[in-house]
């Protein structure tokens, strides 16, 4: 998932993050909801029982199907957006999940992660379950803790669930990425990218060890915003510096200017064993992990204004 490469941001992207901060410490901030690491987990469960499921096939599908019904009975407004593409083994059929809960403002946020899994060519089953579950449990969970909030944030969210993160053999410009690169376009196409105020991603959040690792490429008040909400909550040991620059589904959104981060746990296992094996169980997982970065991301919601 990481490649080394160097994106550039404007200086009004820098800005407008710096007007963010400033303005940060509105009421809503103490009206962060809880996270159910509970929740989050037995959802992880579930996401996990779908295999194998990359892109293109029945589990794939049966997941967003799942992720669709179950954020809507959540509270949220849930479309599944399907679409074809060419990919380096044919076309496949992706389907992106978008639930929106409205906030106070009509900009918005986009909260995300991926489902799919990594195609492994092997007989034995790969759970994916910290890459690709474990994102899954956390924003479905912080889906209901905002719908039953009495203090909705300032901007709407968008919780997309992207299909085709994984590449099926490296990433570039025709190979992974392809429900956040899709989705990307679609938003600049039609104008509404403008309204779009900032991106977190969720990938890779549950690891029993949970470490972190921001790219270096991320934006400097997002890192910022990111390391000041850990310090606030007792979480910053978790959080540090990657030394190489990530790719991942905040890529499509730098890329087109918009200010996003990518929270992602960059060491699973002793040098990255359990990453894309079949060793990627839960037993190797959390929900105090999931906790973890359930709260820092709400609390970034909840502090952006």
């Amino acid at each position: 998932m990481f490649h080394k490469k160097i994106f550039f941001l404007s200086l009004n992207t820098f800005l407008f993050i710096s007007a963010l901060l400033l303005d940060g410490c509105g009421s809503g901030e103490n009206h962060v909801p809880a996270f159910d690491e509970k929740l989050a987990w037995s959802l992880c469960e579930k996401a996990t029982s779908m295999i194998p499921r990359h892109s293109g096939t029945p589990e794939a599908k049966r997941q967003a199907e799942f992720i669709a019904r179950t954020a809507s009975d959540f509270g949220a407004d849930v479309e599944i957006d399907t679409f074809k593409t060419i990919t380096p083994v044919g076309e496949l059929e992706f389907n992106n999940v978008i639930a929106r809960i409205q906030g106070k403002s009509e900009q918005y946020l986009i909260i995300g992660c991926h489902y799919d899994a990594k195609k492994l060519f092997t007989s034995k089953p790969f759970y994916a379950a910290n890459d690709g579950a474990s994102g899954v449990g956390v924003l479905l969970a912080m889906i209901k803790a905002i719908a039953d909030a009495p203090v909705k944030p300032y901007y709407s969210l968008r919780f997309v669930f992207f299909d085709g993160e994984e590449c099926f053999y490296e990433y570039g410009e025709n190979d992974g990425l392809f429900g956040s690169k899709y989705y990307c376009a679609k938003l600049k196409a039609s104008g509404d990218l403008r309204r779009c105020r900032a991106v977190i991603i969720a990938d890779m959040v549950g690891d029993k060890d949970l470490g972190i690792t921001l790219s270096p490429d991320t934006p400097r008040e997002m890192s910022e915003l990111c390391f000041a909400v850990a310090d606030k909550l007792g979480y910053r040991k978790y959080f540090s510096w990657n030394k190489f620059n990530i790719i991942d589904d905040h890529t499509p959104f730098m890329q087109a200017g918009v200010p996003a981060i990518d929270l992602i746990d960059f060491q699973y296992g002793q040098n990255n064993f359990y990453w894309h094996t079949i060793q990627d169980t839960l037993d190797k997982m959390s929900p105090e992990s999931l906790k973890t970065v359930g709260k820092i991301i709400l609390k970034m919601i909840y502090t952006i204004k």
